[in-house]
């Protein structure tokens, strides 16, 4: 745990899960433009963020942002092991399965050159999964708090590099302020697969972004 400005950053606690979920519920679906892409339905995005904030609690990093006045809960980050994916398991939900397979596959995609170079075997690689911060709460360094927090647990494991893919120029700006550097990167207007190109209205890249830790 660190405390920082009144923030408190801590892996998360069990009584905060349903907290975690309602805020990824939110944060996601509603802002993050791949999302509003697909037009997930909250209902179906829910059952998601369920399965995959159960699954981080035992598999993987999950960390929260709380006010130390309040105790209330402002910000969260979901990180995995690159061999032990978090969306395992999903296929049994059929429904969200589907509705996420155009993501899994451009990811699946811009990640492609980074396989054909490396080998990982469980615990060396670190997957930035998804983070939020409640919006009255942004542009205040919260997230960068987190990210860096879960790079210092990730290294203490022996963690040897972290990843992330960034949904837009801004995203990828403030992982660079942290050390990461652009790897890859796919134009959402040029992108295709083999449900056509459901990104085609977004402006921009999705990037794949790289730390040595």
């Amino acid at each position: 745990m660190i405390e920082i400005d009144n923030i408190i950053i801590s892996l998360l606690q069990e009584k905060d899960v349903e907290a975690i979920i309602r805020l990824n519920t939110d944060f996601f679906a509603a802002q993050e433009p791949t999302n509003r892409a697909l037009g997930i339905p909250l209902e179906k995005y829910e059952r998601y963020a369920r399965h995959i904030t159960n699954k981080a609690l035992s598999e993987g990093i999950i960390l929260s942002a709380k006010v130390e006045e309040t105790n209330s809960l402002i910000g969260f980050l979901i990180c995995e092991d690159d061999c032990r994916h978090l969306v395992q398991g999903l296929t049994g939900d059929n429904e969200v399965w589907k509705t996420i397979q155009p993501e899994i596959e451009m990811v699946e995609l811009l990640e492609q050159p980074l396989r054909l170079k490396n080998y990982f075997s469980t615990g060396d690689c670190l997957r930035l999964m998804q983070g939020g911060v409640f919006p009255q709460w942004q542009r205040k360094g919260i997230l960068s708090k987190l990210i860096l927090y879960a790079l210092d647990i990730s290294k203490s494991k022996g963690f040897k590099i972290a990843i992330a893919d960034c949904t837009s120029e801004i995203s990828a700006s403030a992982l660079t302020k942290l050390g990461f550097e652009i790897i890859n990167s796919l134009s959402y207007s040029t992108y295709e697969s083999k449900h056509g190109n459901p990104f085609a209205a977004l402006i921009g890249k999705r990037y794949l972004m790289k730390k040595d830790l």
